[in-house]
């Protein structure tokens, strides 16, 4: 019996600890920072800054964005802060940070993907909306 209650104890402890979040890398984390200290006055300072950091987007495709995340934004009511959802990191060269986006009438789901080719890390993906259902399935699963 107590042989079965300490393998319990260490499965419960490697579950936990195969659960940890990664910690952001420090100048993912500033990017994500800045982004939130402008986006409650400019989503469009917000879009901006955070596109700027890779010239992969266009001033084309970076404007698609803001009009349609200023508007969605405008909709969902005042904003009241983010809060993490999931931080992931697939390989050394890729983060993964979802978090949802607090607004009066409705939550927004922001997903960031970053990549780092060599020694600076760029905004490599951009995706949000205003349905957190999947994401919540998903945290509910046994795996």
């Amino acid at each position: 019996m107590k042989k079965l209650f300490t393998l319990l104890l260490i499965l419960c402890s490697l579950a936990f600890n195969s659960k940890a979040q990664t910690k952001l890398e420090p100048e993912v984390q500033a990017m994500i920072t800045n982004f939130f200290a402008k986006y409650p006055t400019s989503v469009n300072s917000a879009v901006e800054y955070i596109f700027g950091t890779n010239l992969l987007f266009t001033d084309e495709s970076t404007e698609e964005i803001k009009g349609k995340l200023t508007k969605d934004a405008e909709t969902m009511g005042a904003y009241y802060g983010y809060e993490q959802l999931v931080i992931k990191r697939p390989a050394p060269s890729l983060l993964l940070y979802t978090c949802i986006v607090k607004h009066d009438l409705k939550p927004l789901r922001f997903i960031f993907v970053f990549y780092r080719a060599n020694d600076k890390w760029k905004l490599q993906a951009f995706l949000y909306n205003d349905n957190l259902l999947d994401e919540l399935k998903h945290s509910v699963e046994l795996k």
